[in-house]
C-alpha cells in the first residue's frame, strides 16, 4: 500500500483473509450507504465487539517515577530494630505517629530511617533515575529535608564513594596522579626516540603517506623520513640504512607500542646492532619525546601548505629538518648541530658574509698564543660544551618538574589493591556505539599484580588474565561496599531499586618495562625505569501527590557570598640556560602564592 497509515494497514491485513474486490464509488451514486447513515429508526440489534485489529495494540508501559518506600515499610523496619529505636531515637525531639517514629526539626516532621532500611533508602535517593547518581552534597540536601538517621553525612559519603556506577562513569575532580620523574642523559646519541606521523594524503610525486621521526634525547638532533607505508619492514630499513649507518648505533631505542615497532623484524634489528629496545606505556603518548617534535613538524607543514594542494606536504621536509637542527633549543642552550657535530650549520646568510681565507689567517695571527690555543682547541671546547649542556638539561628538568607537579598529585598502589582500568572504547556508527556516552572505566575489577615502578603497574583480572604495563593515570582505585549492614559507620550493600510497576496504558495517554613521564609541550624530563532480604508491602492504591514538599535548600546553612582577592601573585623564577663563561648563579625557586578568598558582607 502506498498509504502507510497504521489503521489502514491493520484493516488491509484483516481483509486479505477474504480477498475482496474494492472499488471506489462516488458519493452521489452511493445512495445505499447514504440511506443507512441518515436512517433514524432505532436499531436494537446487539452488535458484536469489534476485533482488536480495529484499534492500535495496547502496550505495557513501565513507569520509573515510582517509590515502594511508604509508611508501612518504614514502620515494619522500625519494628525489626527495637534496640536501635529505643537507644538512639528516644527523646523529646522524637515523636511516634501511627506507629512510625518521627523527628521534629523546626516545622518539619521527618521519618526516622532504621539501619536495615538504609541500603534501599539510599538507593532510592542516589541510584534511581530520578536521583541521577548525584554527588554527596546534593544527595545529602535532598535527604536531610525528607528523613533522618544518624551519621547522615558519613553514611551518604561512604555509600556514594563505593557506588560501582559512580566509580566507573564519573570524571575525577582530583589532580591526575603521577609526579614527573626524570632519568639522567649523559652523552649524545645514547638514547633515540622514534615515532610515526600520519597517515596523510598520498603525496605526488613520491606516493608518501607517513613520516618517521627520530630524535636524540641529549642533543635534540632530529631526523625526518617520509615513508610510502608504515610497515615494520619500511621502518627497519630506514633505521638501519639512514640512521645507524650514518651516526652509529645508540644504546637505547624508545618507541610506542605500535605494530611497526613491536614486530619481530625490529627486535631482530636491535639485537643484531646491540641496541636495547624499550617501549612506553600503552595509551600514554606524552611519554615519547617525539610527540612534542611532531607538533612542531606538523605546524611547519601546515604553514607552507597554505594555498597549495595537500599532496605537496613532503616538499619541504628536508628544509624543516635543517631549521630544527640549526636552531638553539631552550632546554640545552645550544643548537642540536653544535652539540652533536661540534659545529654550527651554515645558513645562506653565513655564506654571503663569511671571512675569506686571508682575513681568517690575519684574525688568528692577531690573537695571543695562550688565548688562541683555548679558542681553537676543538677537543677542549667540545668537552666544556657537553658539560654545559648537561647542566642546562638538569636545570630544565628541575624547572619542568616544578611546573608539572603543580598539576599532579602523588599516589601509588600496592600489590592486592583493587582498581578499574580506563576504557578505550571507540565510537562505531555501525554498532550504534558513541564513545562519549560509554563508561570511562571498564566494568571488570582487577587487582595490582606487580609494581614495575612508581608509575607503571601490572594488573590481574578475576579470570587470571595479567595485563600491563599500565600507567597510573589509566587506573582508578576501586572501593568495595562493606557487606556488614549493622555497623553504623559502614554501609551494607545496596539492594536493587524497586522494580517499576507495570501499568496497562492506552496509546492516547502518551505523547612493558619503561616509565617515561613527560609533558607534551616540552622535550625534557624523561624517565626510563626498566544480607537478609526485606519484606516490602505493595504500593498503596491511593494516588500520591508531590505538592507541599519541603524546600531542598536549608536556609540556615546559607553562607555570605565570597569574592576573590585582587592581590597579585608572583611566579617562580625561571631557570635560564647557562652560556659559556657565565658566572651568574641560578636564582632560587620561590613558592607560588595562591590568591586568598575573603568573605564580605553585601552592601546596599
Amino acid at each position: 500500500m502506498k498509504n502507510s497509515n497504521q489503521r489502514l494497514m491493520r484493516w488491509s491485513w484483516k481483509l486479505q483473509e477474504w480477498s475482496p474486490y474494492i472499488q471506489h464509488i462516488k458519493g452521489r451514486d452511493n445512495v445505499v450507504a447514504d440511506f443507512f447513515s441518515r436512517h433514524s429508526s432505532p436499531d436494537n440489534t446487539q452488535i458484536e465487539r469489534e476485533g482488536d485489529y480495529m484499534y492500535p495494540p495496547i502496550r505495557v508501559c513501565k513507569l520509573s517515577l515510582t517509590c515502594n518506600l511508604d509508611r508501612d515499610v518504614i514502620r515494619a523496619h522500625q519494628e525489626q530494630c527495637p534496640g536501635e529505636m529505643a537507644e538512639i531515637y528516644a527523646g523529646p525531639e522524637f515523636s511516634t505517629i501511627n506507629g512510625v517514629v518521627y523527628k521534629i526539626v523546626g516545622n518539619k516532621t521527618l521519618p526516622v530511617i532504621p539501619t536495615t532500611l538504609l541500603p534501599k533508602f539510599l538507593a532510592e535517593f542516589h541510584d534511581s533515575p530520578h536521583s541521577g547518581h548525584l554527588g554527596v552534597e546534593k544527595t545529602k540536601r535532598k535527604i536531610s529535608s525528607r528523613a533522618f538517621f544518624t551519621h547522615m553525612h558519613k553514611r551518604i559519603s561512604e555509600y556514594i564513594r563505593s557506588c560501582d556506577i559512580c566509580q566507573r562513569v564519573k570524571i575525577s575532580n582530583q589532580k591526575p596522579p603521577g609526579l614527573l620523574q626524570s632519568s639522567p642523559t649523559e652523552a649524545p646519541w645514547e638514547t633515540l626516540y622514534t615515532d610515526l606521523m600520519g597517515p596523510y594524503v598520498k603525496s605526488h610525486p613520491g606516493g608518501y603517506t607517513h613520516i618517521l621521526v627520530v630524535i636524540d634525547g641529549f642533543s635534540k638532533w632530529t631526523e625526518i623520513f617520509p615513508l610510502r607505508n608504515a610497515t615494520a619492514v619500511a621502518v627497519g630499513k630506514v633505521l638501519e640504512e639512514q640512521v645507524f649507518c650514518h651516526f652509529g648505533m645508540p644504546k637505547t631505542l624508545v618507541s610506542d607500542n605500535g605494530t611497526s615497532f613491536t614486530a619481530n623484524i625490529i627486535s631482530y634489528l636491535c639485537k643484531q646492532w646491540q641496541v636495547q629496545l624499550k617501549f612506553t606505556s600503552p595509551y600514554h603518548p606524552q611519554s615519547n619525546l617525539t610527540e612534542r617534535e611532531n607538533r612542531t613538524i606538523k605546524t611547519m607543514i601546515r604553514a607552507y601548505l597554505d594555498g597549495q594542494p595537500h599532496k605537496n606536504w613532503p616538499k619541504y621536509l628536508p628544509f624543516f629538518r635543517f631549521a630544527i637542527n640549526s636552531s638553539v633549543q631552550d632546554s640545552t642552550g645550544f643548537s642540536p648541530a653544535k652539540i652533536l657535530l661540534n659545529k654550527e650549520l651554515s645558513v645562506p646568510f653565513d655564506i654571503s658574509t663569511q671571512f675569506s681565507e686571508a682575513e681568517l689567517t690575519l684574525l688568528k695571527s692577531s690573537i695571543e698564543n695562550p688565548q688562541r690555543d683555548i679558542i681553537f682547541d676543538r677537543a677542549q671546547e667540545y668537552s666544556k660544551l657537553l658539560s654545559l649542556v648537561t647542566d642546562n638539561l638538569n636545570r630544565a628538568k628541575a624547572k619542568q618538574k616544578h611546573d608539572y607537579d603543580q598539576r599532579r598529585r602523588h599516589d601509588e598502589f600496592r600489590v592486592g589493591d583493587s582498581v578499574v582500568i580506563q576504557s578505550t572504547i571507540r565510537s562505531d556508527k555501525d554498532k550504534g556505539v558513541a564513545a562519549g556516552l560509554a563508561p570511562l572505566y571498564r566494568p571488570d575489577i582487577a587487582q595490582i599484580h606487580e609494581v614495575l615502578s612508581n608509575l607503571n603497574y601490572k594488573i590481574i583480572f578475576e579470570d587470571g588474565t595479567i595485563y600491563g604495563p599500565i600507567h597510573i593515570q589509566r587506573l582508578r582505585r576501586y572501593i568495595h561496599r562493606d557487606a556488614d549492614p549493622s555497623a553504623p559507620p559502614q554501609l551494607s550493600p545496596a539492594t536493587e531499586p524497586s522494580p517499576p510497576c507495570e501499568v496497562v496504558v492506552s496509546p492516547h495517554n502518551f505523547d612493558n618495562n619503561v616509565d617515561i613521564n613527560l609533558r607534551t609541550d616540552s622535550n625534557i624530563g624523561i624517565n626510563l625505569t626498566p544480607g537478609a532480604s526485606d519484606t516490602i508491602s505493595p504500593l498503596p492504591s491511593t494516588t500520591t501527590t508531590y505538592n507541599g514538599m519541603p524546600s531542598l535548600v536549608d536556609e540556615s546553612a546559607a553562607q555570605p557570598p565570597i569574592r576573590r582577592s585582587t592581590r597579585s601573585t608572583r611566579r617562580p623564577a625561571r631557570y635560564g640556560p647557562l652560556r659559556p663563561n657565565s658566572q651568574q648563579d641560578p636564582p632560587s625557586s620561590q613558592h607560588r602564592q595562591m590568591p586568598l578568598l575573603t568573605p564580605y558582607t553585601a552592601r546596599d
